[in-house]
This record gives C-alpha cells, sequence and structure tokens, in this order.
C-alpha cells in the first residue's frame, strides 16, 4: 500500500496551494504537478463530493496534466475560516461505485462516509 503524503494537510494554509476552482487545488511539489478535489462536509453533513469537479480531476491526471491526484476530505466551519483538513486519499483509491449521485443546487454530488475517503477508519 502507498502513503499518502504529509503534503496534503497543508493544502489550507500553505501557499503553495492555489485554488483553481470551487474545490479544486493544485501545487507543484518535488517537480510532481499535484491535483486536489476535495469533498466537504458542513456541520451535521455527509462529505460531499461535487461530481462535475472530481471528472474534472480525473480527466487531468489521465491526460497528464496532474502527476498524482486526491480526494481530500474537509470540514467546513464558517465563511471567515478555511477548511479543516480531515484527511486524503489518492483519487484511484476512492471508490464511488456504491454511491448514489444527489442533484443539489451546485449540481450533481456524492454523499462520502469518511472510510469511504480513509483507508485507516474503521467500517
Amino acid at each position: 500500500m502507498t502513503t499518502v503524503p504529509s503534503y496534503l494537510k497543508s493544502v489550507f494554509s500553505d501557499n503553495q496551494w492555489r485554488r483553481i476552482r470551487e474545490r479544486i487545488y493544485y501545487a507543484e511539489i518535488d517537480g510532481k504537478k499535484i491535483g486536489i478535489v476535495v469533498a466537504t462536509q458542513s456541520p451535521g453533513r455527509d462529505f460531499i463530493l461535487n461530481c462535475n469537479e472530481y471528472e474534472r480531476v480525473r480527466k487531468a491526471k489521465l491526460t497528464g496534466k496532474f502527476d498524482v491526484a486526491f480526494v481530500v476530505a474537509a470540514r467546513l466551519n464558517g465563511f471567515d475560516k478555511p477548511p479543516e483538513y480531515v484527511c486524503g486519499n489518492f483519487l484511484e483509491a476512492v471508490s464511488l461505485t456504491t454511491c448514489r449521485k444527489v442533484v443539489g443546487r451546485l449540481g450533481d454530488f456524492w454523499p462520502l462516509q469518511l472510510g469511504d475517503i480513509d483507508p485507516d477508519q474503521p467500517l
């Protein structure tokens, strides 16, 4: 099993990360182009992953725009605070086959449990 890099934890606090869409971030670290799509959690809700943004990052990885791509789970704690990093995993390791799309006002989303993203979470 490949270990998830520690630099993911700094996505919301380190200036090397650039937000390129609402929930898509990019950085070049150690010569690699890294893309992240964020699954957000509002208080009292599941984590949700925007379908279009996920597909955008997945296609960027497949076409070589990103060398590596991740899904990062983050809690939203208000408008005046940055998101709080919870965990992350390689994009390919996050299985969406059992998820049912939900239509929201900002597009289609997959509701996720933390265990869908973090392999260290108990089932």
